[in-house]
């Protein structure tokens, strides 16, 4: 009788045992997984947009996604990383908007998209093996399949579109891929938004998706867990409660924006002259926003890790200042900023774009009631740029804010050369000295295999305009970019039109060098810094070029920074060519500025 009293609570003991065993066998892990094209899943990720107004265009290289009506955008992400069996519990579609157009609204739907496309994919043959037939005819009519909608309104944020369905549906169909299509309705605007081409990593599109793994058939003591280290995840194992979770591991790094304020100014001087010193520059980053399309999210509902970082590039100015209710009547000085905010493709030979002014490199907008005449320019290639039209003003009203920009619609750049050559874009201000920034399109906007214009006569007087060609930028040592600290660059004047340089003997203007990293103005202040004139001969011919010695050009080893180097000349109406130094050749899109300060509502 008393062995069967001490029998029993041993029974007991074992049976509790082995129900603890099994209910902790029986519950389940889960953990998200954040698909993007970032090291070391780069290619985990592929995107394009396709567009009715060129139906014939490839855009699968471009930095930016643009949506709009009668443009869609296609996106293929990798699967294969999520376990066999895992349960999806929410899975959301995650896009950086960068820019837009126009100050307004736009609804973008998203949807599952059956059939594959191609790095080819054009709006005319979008899918593969149907040569003729546009996606129009195929998806963009057909909403059926929509999985969700959201209206984007702002820039310099993340949008969220819920595409839980159609991840379940591709697992439960063993597809080790998703393909997903971005149509949009409204007004006649572009939104831009980061592809996986995107200079910021942290910025490219991304699928996050929250799962949990199967239940185990075996007991929690002998689980086995293997999470592939590109999956980007940390698993902390928690007992406690017969519980046993996973938590995300956060390791995303942005790649902030280059600012002027990390780079030295050129010198005209010896190598022997000591350098200035590098700045550094690391304003605090506000935590992003993520707008989605579930404006009611359950509280229980994880959210994916990536929403905690914060990636939107710094600015080298403010934009937060309080509004001012007044605006100054006059310019502070003759020198006025001119920045191309927004570039894009508006038909066959056609950009469209739109200029703000600033007084000074605080922001602050011109008077109000100022009406100059704002010129944009162009230059293909590696020939001196032409001036191609004159903006219109318009008054807009941007967050809390109303102050004037100029647009330029339509404007025709079939005169700048070839087309798949790189175009680079820049405007003025007449009777201002200009401190502008450029802005580039093309496959590789970078100055390659060009070759050295060469004279063949000399001019007899002095030309009123001059064509300014930067002849060569040649790093210290003739290291590649990346390496490169110091180069000399090399400047020649033509009489406008001609190929007739500046005698050795005759009057020698003084040619200054400006020069800009990726969107920013230029980095002399529009002032520029004057060369070294230098005699050289060629073919028997005596004539002038213009040096410019130890340029500092660290900055272009950071594959995310583009500098931009022009002329300019004292006296003389000056048409020069657009020289890129860079690693990386693929174009920077312009971020807007706000200004700090308002124009009055009935201004």
């Amino acid at each position: 009788m008393s062995g069967q009293i001490y029998l029993w609570p041993f029974l007991a003991f074992l049976w509790f045992l082995g129900w603890s065993a099994g209910a902790l066998a029986q519950e389940t892990m889960s953990s998200t997984l954040v698909i993007q094209a970032a090291p070391p899943m780069e290619q985990a990720v592929n995107d394009t947009y396709v567009t009715a107004r060129n139906p014939s265009r490839v855009y699968d290289a471009e930095p930016v996604l643009s949506i709009a009506t009668g443009a869609a955008v296609l996106l293929r992400f990798d699967l294969s990383r999520l376990p066999k069996g895992a349960e999806v519990l929410n899975a959301s579609l995650e896009l950086w908007v960068e820019g837009r157009s126009a100050p307004a609204p736009l609804d973008v739907a998203v949807s599952l998209l059956t059939r594959p496309w191609d790095e080819e994919a054009a709006w005319l043959m979008a899918l593969v093996g149907q040569p003729g037939k546009s996606l129009d005819a195929f998806e963009i009519r057909n909403r059926s399949g929509m999985l969700s909608r959201q209206a984007l309104n702002k820039v310099g944020c993340w949008y969220r579109w819920n595409v839980t369905d159609a991840v379940r549906e591709q697992l439960r169909a063993a597809f080790s891929e998703m393909i997903l299509l971005m149509t949009a309705e409204g007004e006649d605007v572009e939104y831009y938004l980061a592809s996986s081409e995107w200079r910021s990593v942290a910025q490219r599109p991304r699928l996050a998706v929250h799962y949990q793994w199967p239940k185990p058939s075996h007991a929690a003591g002998s689980l086995s867990v293997r999470v592939a280290q590109e999956d980007v995840l940390s698993l902390r194992f928690i007992y406690g409660r017969r519980r046993l979770g996973a938590t995300p591991y956060n390791e995303e790094t942005p790649v902030p924006k280059s600012s002027l304020a990390s780079v030295i100014a050129p010198t005209p001087i010896s190598a022997a002259t000591p350098m200035p010193t590098s700045s550094s520059f690391s304003p605090s980053v506000p935590e992003e926003t993520i707008v989605t399309s579930d404006p009611t999210p359950s509280s229980t509902s994880p959210k994916p890790s990536a929403e905690t970082i914060s990636s939107e590039p710094p600015a080298l100015t403010s934009t937060s200042a309080p509004v001012s209710a007044t605006m100054a009547t006059a310019l502070p000085s003759p020198i006025v900023q001119a920045k191309i905010e927004a570039l894009w493709p508006s038909g066959p030979q056609q950009v469209s774009a739109t200029v703000y002014l600033f007084s000074d490199a605080a922001l602050t907008p011109p008077p109000c009631e100022w009406e100059p005449t704002v010129r944009l320019w162009g230059a293909g290639g590696n020939t001196p740029a032409r001036m191609l039209t004159v903006g219109k003003k318009r008054m807009v009203e941007e967050r809390g804010l109303r102050f004037p920009v100029w647009d330029f619609t339509g404007v025709d750049v079939s005169i700048l050369g070839q087309m798949g050559e790189p175009m680079h874009f820049f405007a003025t201000v007449d009777g201002m000295t200009t401190a502008h920034n450029v802005v580039s399109l093309g496959r590789d906007v970078r100055t390659l295999n060009v070759v050295e214009p060469m004279p063949v006569g000399l001019v007899q007087e002095v030309p009123s305009r001059v064509d300014a060609w930067i002849s060569i930028l040649w790093p210290h040592g003739g290291v590649p970019a990346q390496e490169a600290e110091r180069a000399n660059l090399t400047a020649i004047l033509f009489a406008a039109g001609t190929r007739q340089a500046f005698p050795a003997a005759g009057f020698r203007p003084i040619v200054r060098l400006h020069w800009a990293i990726n969107d920013a103005t230029d980095g002399t202040g529009g002032r520029g810094i004057p060369g070294l004139p230098r005699e050289v001969v060629q073919n028997g011919i005596r004539y002038i070029v213009w040096d410019f010695n130890n340029l500092d050009v660290r900055a272009a080893r950071n594959p995310d920074n583009r500098m931009y180097f022009w002329l300019s000349v004292d006296g003389i109406e000056t048409s020069s060519t657009v020289w890129v130094h860079s690693v990386d050749g693929r174009p920077i899109l312009p971020i807007a500025d706000l200004p700090t300060s308002s124009c009055p509502s009935n201004g």
